[in-house]
């Protein structure tokens, strides 16, 4: 697939160097998600040569600094007097109240901030925006291309491409959403996970189908932020367990602005068992790939877990994430957890992923799903490349 006629006029360098603007934000309401995978893409065009621009919001979780410490250019909108979004109208889909201010505020801020930079392409990923905002921004740079990031969709968009990583997710399911031109980037093929995902997996398929005697090594990873603790709650279930290996390990993976990371560190110190928390780890393939089993939650991380062929206990956190949950257990690289009745189902799904013979034939089918290319592919597509069915 090539996409004609944007994202090649009037910005690039001489050198043949682009221009991204990438709008996301992450906060404790909102996640690390989105952040995080715009940062893996950005690497992968960083890579090859172009310059990438983010816009965030200044928000309490933010990850404004550490984007910095990576090497990247923020234009960090200012925080919101409190009671900001109390004379806005009503919301006019689910999540428009994540972007902070409303979207007029926000694109008429986005667009100062980027006032005299020639861009060649404005990637948005965030649930708050949606064809209002874009369309501003695309009077405000009319040479860019745009590129959405979506999981839902639910509502309307002025994109060039539209990419939803999901499984399951098809290009009908934006008809009437897009412009009638627009490309939709559908499915599991364009994941946006780092490279080190891809260089661990040979490794990591191989040890999963050797692994035998239960479970040895299990990864918790419920998200950057786990705004609501459930991760210490888990640690506690864990205990009720009895079918556990002797030599069972636990590592616990959070962000470093995860505002329960403390309590989540005190209660591991008391575990029976071995437990290590990792607090901003860059070293998440590696741990995968030493892992027997995950509960993670139902978010982008999913296909980092299935790239590396890991069975996974998949917690459902948020409603945006029972569909994603829902499809990966029918897929049978999955089981469901629910947080509303530990440690029952905890037990239940346990018993069914220690099982030797099931957990290996759950990682074949994970690893048939996503091959770890996916941002190669997206990447191909924003530069004009045609050489998307290697």
């Amino acid at each position: 697939m090539k996409v004609e006629g944007v994202g090649t006029t009037g910005a690039a360098a001489p050198d043949g160097a682009r221009t991204f603007l990438i709008r996301a934000d992450a906060s404790v309401q909102i996640g690390s998600g989105h952040v995080m995978r715009c940062l893996t893409l950005a690497d992968e065009l960083s890579a090859r040569g172009h310059r990438c621009i983010f816009v965030s919001r200044n928000l309490p979780g933010d990850l404004i600094n550490q984007t910095r410490l990576r090497g990247y250019e923020v234009f960090d909108l200012r925080p919101l007097v409190e009671g900001a979004n109390c004379d806005l109208p009503a919301a006019s889909f689910l999540y428009e109240a994540w972007l902070a201010g409303g979207w007029e505020r926000d694109a008429s801020e986005t667009i100062e901030a980027t006032r005299g930079l020639a861009i060649d392409w404005i990637v948005v990923d965030h649930y708050g925006i949606d064809r209002r905002w874009e369309e501003q921004l695309r009077r405000a740079h009319p040479h860019s291309g745009l590129m959405v990031i979506d999981d839902l969709a639910d509502r309307h968009h002025a994109a060039d491409v539209v990419l939803d990583q999901n499984l399951g997710r098809r290009e009908e399911d934006y008809e009437g959403l897009i412009p009638t031109n627009s490309s939709v980037l559908a499915g599991l093929t364009y994941s946006l996970l780092r490279p080190e995902f891809a260089q661990h997996r040979k490794t990591s398929l191989s040890r999963k189908q050797q692994t035998e005697n239960g479970v040895s090594r299990l990864l918790i990873n419920l998200g950057g932020v786990d705004k609501d603790n459930f991760t210490e709650q888990l640690l506690v279930a864990l205990e009720t367990l009895t079918d556990v290996n002797e030599s069972f390990t636990v590592d616990v993976v959070m962000g470093p602005t995860a505002p329960h990371l403390e309590a989540v560190q005190q209660t591991a110190s008391k575990s029976p068992w071995r437990i290590t928390v990792h607090a901003g780890t860059s070293k998440m393939a590696k741990i995968m790939s030493e892992a027997d089993v995950a509960i993670g939650a139902g978010g982008g991380t999913s296909w980092e877990r299935c790239c590396m062929g890991l069975p996974t206990i998949v917690a459902v956190l948020a409603e945006n994430q029972r569909r994603l949950a829902d499809k990966l257990e029918e897929a049978g690289v999955a089981r469901r957890l629910d947080m509303d009745d530990l440690p029952a189902s905890l037990t239940h799904a346990w018993r069914v992923i220690a099982d030797d013979a099931r957990r290996r034939e759950m990682s074949q089918r994970a690893a048939q799903l996503v091959d770890g290319r996916g941002v190669e592919r997206v990447s191909e597509v924003l530069l004009g490349s045609e050489l998307l069915n290697e």
